[in-house]
């Protein structure tokens, strides 16, 4: 029989359990009286008229508090059985080439020296721009991001800028400008950067003694005071960039570190944390169960050290995501990322069809001939049908509600292409369970007390008065911001 409640899981941590409704921001500790009773709510199984009819109308409030899938989807299947794709956002990968030499790097940055033909980035922009125009849409968005550093070719780099900015003026759309960046910036560079992109992101992996091993400079040079430098001048022109920072087994002790010179000298509001993934230069790097759980005990400790700084910790691994997709590499909302040799694929991390997993993600091409892109059906449609839960016991997992699956890139081969999970699912399910003790804790803190089939004055659950319960629902719910409950 199907589980009536889809966003609620009941869970035992280390002995005690927890009610857990991740998109209602709430997680109670629960006496072990209550336990199989609780079962019988979830199970649809308990009879209204008893007296856990109250907890009946709680979790079913809580149940009820979920996100919103998308309604602009970019991309469906007509009538005709033909995909119809009109996204109106673009990331350009505008060149292979980089100035850094990342040990980790999982596309091999500037192991090649090509750059995106001027014309092809100008008809992607006119891509989206025109499907703008045919689907009523205010504004269009463009993202530089990809094979290396996207300012490494600067003159490219400002003339698909000004390529953009014209084409939207012109066209009477809104324009978003964004920017992944290693930081490497002149300060002329930085200028022009802060002047013309609406969001900036920098990867930045820790003070000099990280940086400067885990991405060092071609030439030698220390990377790290480059970076400084621009992130404190972005910080004085009030440009709040957001950080992703990648963790090795060598730097999984310094995030504290790291995050406290965020806080007190950059003024950073967001750093996103990500283990190593074993993929290209990181291939020999040995990430182990004991440098996951290394990981996730380091992050919980950032995230705490975080919140007094003001600096939001995160994971991409635990976070909160709409529908049943992880990102627009899949589903309706479908990405779109043209490489600098042309390729189209979902998901900026999978650049050719040479890829380990290109036949899952790459489903097309830019035609510099025709001027014009070529999509392959069937890839479109087998990407716009993927549903994180039919993987291998996705559909079931607590943890699914907020990992998604997980990044797909992150897969092997294999498991992509026939339900497997992800090599993070471990170190996911971990967090989340770390996430929901933590919460009820602060709840407890919060005098809502430990739940019994016996309320009292102070508990959350208070059978008598069911519209309260319901109201503290919704104001869990919104105080979070929607957030899923997953540690962060």
């Amino acid at each position: 029989m199907a589980a009536m409640f889809q966003n609620i899981h009941l869970r035992e941590v280390d002995g005690r359990h927890y009610v857990f409704a991740p998109f209602a921001g709430l997680s109670i500790e629960i006496s072990r009286d209550i336990v199989e009773p609780i079962k019988e709510i979830l199970n649809g199984t308990v009879d209204a008229s008893t007296d856990l009819a109250g907890w009946a109308d709680f979790l079913r409030e809580a149940d009820a508090v979920a996100p919103e899938s998308r309604q602009d989807n970019n991309c469906r299947v007509d009538a005709n059985g033909n995909v119809e794709f009109l996204p109106t956002d673009v990331t350009l990968s505008l060149t292979t080439s980089c100035n850094l030499k990342c040990v980790y790097c999982y596309i091999y940055g500037g192991d090649e020296n090509r750059s995106m033909p001027e014309a092809m980035a100008r008809g992607s922009i006119d891509f989206v721009a025109d499907n703008a125009e045919k689907t009523g849409a205010k504004s269009i968005g463009v993202m530089f991001h990809g094979e290396g550093e996207p300012t490494y070719n600067w003159s490219l780099f400002k003339k698909v800028v000004e390529y953009a900015e014209a084409t939207a003026e012109t066209r009477k759309l809104d324009l978003t400008l964004s920017l992944q960046s290693n930081g490497l910036w002149s300060d002329a560079q930085r200028e022009y950067i802060v002047g013309h992109v609406d969001d900036v992101g920098l990867s930045i992996d820790g003070l000099a003694e990280v940086q400067d091993v885990q991405r060092p400079v071609r030439t030698g040079k220390s990377s790290f005071e480059i970076v400084k430098k621009n992130l404190i001048a972005l910080k004085e022109l009030g440009v709040e960039p957001a950080i992703h920072a990648t963790v090795t087994p060598t730097s999984v002790g310094k995030m504290n570190e790291f995050v406290t010179f965020l806080g007190k000298e950059a003024a950073v509001p967001i750093v996103q944390f990500d283990p190593v993934h074993g993929a290209g230069r990181a291939a020999d790097i040995a990430v182990t169960t004991a440098f996951k759980t290394e990981f996730a005990s380091r992050l919980l400790e950032a995230k705490a050290l975080g919140k007094s700084l003001g600096v939001e910790v995160e994971y991409s691994g635990c976070g909160y995501a709409t529908g049943d997709q992880y990102c627009g590499a899949t589903g309706g909302q479908l990405g779109l990322a043209v490489m600098s040799d042309g390729s189209v694929s979902s998901c900026y991390e999978v650049n050719s069809e040479e890829h380990r997993l290109g036949e899952f993600f790459v489903y097309g091409r830019y035609d510099v001939k025709r001027s014009q892109f070529v999509f392959d059906q069937q890839r479109m449609k087998r990407l716009l049908g993927y549903n994180y839960k039919n993987n291998d016991g996705c559909s079931t997992c607590f943890a699914g509600l907020t990992c998604r699956g997980d990044c797909l890139a992150m897969y092997s081969r294999e498991h992509l292409l026939s339900g497997g999970r992800s090599p993070r699912c471990s170190l996911n399910r971990e967090l989340v369970d770390r996430g929901i003790v933590s919460r009820a804790s602060e709840n407890h803190k919060g005098a809502t007390a430990r739940a019994s089939r016996e309320p009292s004055s102070s508990a959350l659950i208070a059978r008598e008065d069911p519209s309260e319960k319901a109201a503290i629902v919704r104001r869990q719910a919104q105080d979070d911001g929607g957030r899923a409950l997953s540690g962060q």
